[in-house]
């Protein structure tokens, strides 16, 4: 694999540089620019390695690969489509900037997410365009979202924590802050509830996962904003809205945990949660949401020191179950 240093690549008809196999170049202090399609393209096992280089003006993709790629302190302008390609399991180096750009982030093909990885702010926006599964067979990998970041899904995709077999565990950790929260919201530009999937919880992924400064909108195609299937995540400081359905729906032995959040506008039920899971939500906001602000057939539902206003209807519990629904404020009357 050759090292490709101080040059200039330029005016292909088709790509700049095109690799594949295990071909793993090394490019340094270059310019690729002006080629009809890709600057680079790589397929196969390779890793590409890109440092303090110019990838500018070609018609299609800034960098589009395949399987690996180190990328750092290079600038990406003026490429027709997105800056960059890849799947979702990878970490991107530091030092790079955007600017001009058909899209001006990253695109995230799908894919699954087995060891630890960083969507990092210098890469935001990503721009999803297949379903994307964090879970590991033999560990449980953390994706972690630093604050900030903005991820934007394309059409009807899905980001999973989980996997069908129990035993496929993943983590996310996304954890945003009030001055920089993290976004997962539509790609279209004039967004509407139902453009997307939704973030889903599957199997027992792990309670360590959090949602801190987080909104969750436009999503629904599932039904949902967010769902949880036998898991537990914490979801504080929060905002999920416009929801072509529920904000949050739960079932299984899901045990909700939500705090200090706004649950608003969506389609159907503010909160859903069926089977024998446990349900706590306090110091929260539930409302104008077109049905019950909470509707529940949980073994305990709690709903504490929140604002309930707004909504279809109020609070329902199965009867026989425990509820306990004090100290909210229901409305001006």
């Amino acid at each position: 694999s050759p090292t490709i240093k101080n040059s200039i690549i330029r005016y292909s008809k088709y790509s700049g540089i095109y690799t594949e196999g295990d071909s793993s170049p090394t490019i340094i202090n270059s310019t690729i620019s002006n080629n009809t399609t890709y600057g680079v393209y790589t397929t196969g096992t390779g890793n590409i390695s890109i440092t303090g280089s110019t990838i500018s003006n070609n018609g299609t993709y800034g960098v589009y690969w395949t399987d690996k790629a180190t990328i750092s302190n290079t600038s990406f302008t003026n490429n027709g489509y997105y800056a960059l390609s890849t799947f979702a399991n990878f970490n991107l180096g530091t030092g790079n900037t955007f600017s001009g750009n058909g899209e001006n982030g990253i695109e995230l093909r799908g894919g699954t997410i087995s060891t630890d990885t960083t969507w990092t702010l210098a890469g935001s926006p990503y721009i999803v365009t297949g379903d994307v599964y964090v879970y590991g067979t033999t560990t449980e990998p953390t994706l972690t979202i630093e604050p900030g970041v903005v991820v934007k899904f394309n059409g009807m995709n899905v980001l999973q924590i989980g996997y069908y077999d129990p035993s496929q565990k993943g983590r996310l950790n996304a954890q945003g802050t009030l001055t920089t929260p993290i976004v997962f919201t539509s790609n279209k530009q004039t967004p509407a509830p139902g453009d997307w999937y939704g973030l889903r919880f599957y199997n027992h992924a792990s309670t360590e996962s959090i949602l801190d400064y987080v909104t969750v909108e436009y999503a629904g195609g599932g039904n949902y904003n967010i769902y949880l299937s036998n898991s537990s995540p914490t979801i504080k400081n929060s905002i999920i809205r416009y929801s072509k359905y529920s904000g949050i729906y739960a079932e299984g032995d899901s045990a909700l945990i939500v705090m200090d959040s706004t649950i608003s506008n969506n389609g159907t039920y503010g909160v859903y949660v069926v089977d024998i899971g446990n349900v706590n939500i306090t110091f929260s906001t539930i409302s104008n949401n077109i049905n019950y602000a909470v509707y529940s057939s949980s073994s305990v539902l709690k709903v504490n020191h929140c604002n309930i206003a707004g909504n279809g209807s109020g609070i329902f519990s199965n009867p026989g179950n425990i509820a306990d629904a004090r100290f909210n404020w229901w409305g001006d009357t």
